[in-house]
């Protein structure tokens, strides 16, 4: 095992557990994943290059111009995905692997990238070397953000010396956030969803994912990004509650859009504006829909 993972290591408030390491101290408990992403995947990536030519892009091109060349793009196969793949370096699925585990871990900023990597896997092409570049890229601007949960608030720390503060307003309890866009994937015309979860304050639950069925409106793509959410609250409130800390209040929700809000709140339910299950809509009773 010592050959595969680091023993884990404490050293008074520091504690080593694999690739993560831990800080707790009178301000709260922290922990990152820097180490493990510069020596694992930085490292190795960037070996040779200059670090002072690495700018600092986006996670991923979010530019229409860009979803039509990934849709228009031939796939890689044969010589052509070896020479490409000699060209940039690296190996996409190992690259893309690494990705996987710490967006899961402790990089919530990089959910939608790796999700639309993933996609690609079995079908890769000039455009998706790209953007996986560009991904690593800014991971090397941001490789030291540490998640920080104190009593007030979640402290996102992108650099030494600098933090993001959420609003006090989400402070107690637990709070959840979803979204999604329309028809946005060119080949099937499916949406994505996205969601995460604070608890305390603190964020402990995140996800993006492409939606199985198209959706015939921004309402019905909406509504099942507020499933997605509702139904991952009810599962963190079953286990706050099986290790004996229920919690005493209805989770709060919150949504961007005005027709799904109006929906939710009339219980205005069709098989035409939603489309999963009508019995997994009872969780969402539970839940205080509120605008942004």
């Amino acid at each position: 095992m010592e050959k595969l993972f680091d023993p884990t290591v404490s050293e008074g408030s520091l504690l080593k557990f694999l690739n993560l390491c831990i800080v707790q101290s009178s301000a709260g408990i922290s922990f990152d994943q820097t180490h493990h992403i510069r020596s694992n995947i930085l490292a190795e990536y960037f070996a040779g290059v200059d670090t002072k030519s690495i700018k600092m892009p986006y996670t991923f091109p979010l530019e229409s111009s860009f979803e039509c060349r990934l849709f228009e793009a031939i796939p890689l196969t044969g010589i052509d995905l070896t020479n490409a793949t000699k060209y940039f370096g690296f190996a996409f699925g190992h690259i893309v692997g690494g990705l996987m585990h710490i967006s899961t871990i402790s990089h919530p900023d990089l959910s939608y990238s790796v999700m639309q990597f993933s996609g690609c896997l079995a079908c890769l092409n000039l455009p998706i070397f790209d953007a996986l570049h560009m991904t690593i890229c800014y991971l090397f601007h941001h490789s030291s953000k540490k998640m920080k949960s104190t009593a007030a608030a979640l402290h996102t720390h992108w650099s030494c010396g600098f933090a993001e503060y959420l609003s006090s307003d989400f402070d107690d309890g637990l709070t959840s956030f979803a979204d999604a866009d329309f028809a946005t994937d060119l080949c099937s015309r499916h949406s994505f969803s996205s969601h995460f979860q604070l608890l305390n304050g603190v964020i402990v639950s995140w996800g993006c994912k492409k939606q199985p069925a198209t959706s015939l409106h921004s309402c019905g793509a909406e509504l099942h990004s507020i499933y997605r959410a509702g139904f991952k609250c009810d599962t963190l409130q079953g286990f706050l509650a099986s290790i004996g800390l229920p919690l005493d209040s209805p989770s709060i929700l919150f949504e961007d859009n005005q027709g799904t809000i109006k929906l939710l709140r009339t219980y205005r339910f069709t098989p035409v504006l939603i489309w999963f299950p009508m019995k997994t809509c009872f969780s969402l009773s539970v839940f205080c829909f509120i605008l942004f």
